[in-house]
């Protein structure tokens, strides 16, 4: 669940675009298709939630404890 280590969830912003009602695409889990660094438009328009460091640090605290309970989404 993105909440559980901090990043912003995209099923919100998924409904808001598609408004297609539920699908294969409108669940909590969420997957990385690639990294990159951020680019400074990337800083000017998001808000980072922290380091490299403390995002891998909060996937090792989650690894073999994903909890689907931790997202905000509301069906």
């Amino acid at each position: 669940m993105p909440e559980q280590v901090l990043l912003p969830a995209l099923h919100p912003q998924h409904s808001r675009d598609h408004e297609d009602g539920p699908n294969d695409l409108d669940h909590a889990f969420h997957e990385f298709a690639g990294l990159r660094d951020a680019l400074e438009e990337d800083l000017l328009s998001l808000s980072p939630c922290g380091s490299l460091v403390q995002l891998v640090s909060l996937f090792v605290a989650a690894q073999g404890r994903w909890d689907v309970r931790c997202s905000r989404r509301v069906d």
